[in-house]
């Protein structure tokens, strides 16, 4: 940024590890011990198309609100 070029998304870097997110290993764990069909959904919430995901009873939004500066409205915005 300061040679004036923005840089590449995280997920186009090489720091990019879903698979090995903080938590994920414990979630994994739990889901196959309680046998469960629950599948773990990683992106950016406010750039992503959120229509082929459906609906949803539950939703664990961990991690994530105390970092919004309005947490109920979500908007894109919001963020610090």
């Amino acid at each position: 940024m300061a040679e004036g070029v923005a840089p590449r998304p995280y997920h186009e870097t090489g720091y990019w590890h879903p698979d090995t997110l903080p938590g994920r290993a414990g979630f994994d764990a739990a889901r196959e011990l309680r046998g469960s069909r629950v599948e773990p959904i990683v992106g950016d919430f406010a750039a992503m198309d959120l229509a082929p995901l459906g609906r949803f009873d539950v939703v664990l939004f961990l991690g994530v609100l105390y970092h919004m500066t309005d947490p109920l409205g979500a908007s894109p915005g919001s963020r610090r």
